[in-house]
């Protein structure tokens, strides 16, 4: 078994390969606003790391958002809520989508998933065109160089692959225990140990 020395070198090392990776929340963040949360990592290298929660949704609606921005609204739009994508900067909106399109600023964060913070993205889905799989998100949280590395070495986080079906498709209360389920991960046994520190 690796040393948290060792292991912190190593995810320094690396820090590239969690950019458009998931982090999920463990016991020792259960008293803190990542309680069973869900972390897209948008961006982690030398400067640190921002990522956007992605099961924590409020009661205002993606359509309450459209009416307030006065946008013109496809008849029977589906209800889909907003999301709180971290503690910092609530007032601050990010489109988690698929499709690579036209918009003013989007960033491919890999072939599979992109972030646009440009309104004009929001014209389009009130239309229902593109994107088709979306997450509108409010807020993000962010990382000091080196700090989400240290957090992974303390078992804060697991990581594990982001997949179209987790991030879009699965209900919002089942994707922590999803996204454990899709590494095998023995959440009973680290909850066991704990109790005995």
């Amino acid at each position: 078994m690796t040393s948290d020395h060792t292991r912190y070198r190593f995810l320094t090392e690396h820090a590239l390969a969690l950019k458009g990776s998931l982090l999920i929340a463990m016991p020792k963040l259960s008293h803190s606003p990542f309680d069973h949360s869900v972390c897209y990592v948008c961006q982690h290298d030398e400067l640190g790391a921002l990522g956007l929660l992605i099961n924590q949704p409020i009661a205002m609606s993606v359509v309450d958002l459209f009416i307030d921005q006065g946008l013109k609204i496809a008849k029977d739009f589906p209800y889909q809520p907003l999301l709180i994508g971290g503690p910092l900067q609530r007032e601050r909106g990010f489109v988690l989508h698929r499709q690579l399109g036209t918009w003013r600023t989007t960033l491919p964060i890999n072939e599979d998933f992109c972030i646009t913070t440009s309104q004009d993205i929001l014209l389009t889905i009130a239309q229902q065109q593109n994107p088709k799989d979306f997450l509108i998100i409010l807020g993000y949280a962010a990382w000091a160089p080196g700090q989400l590395e240290y957090e992974i070495s303390q078992n804060h986080w697991l990581i594990a692959p982001a997949t179209a079906e987790l991030v879009f498709h699965t209900p919002y209360e089942q994707r922590w225990q999803k996204a454990i389920d899709s590494v095998h991960f023995n959440l009973a046994g680290l909850i066991e140990e704990a109790g005995h520190a």
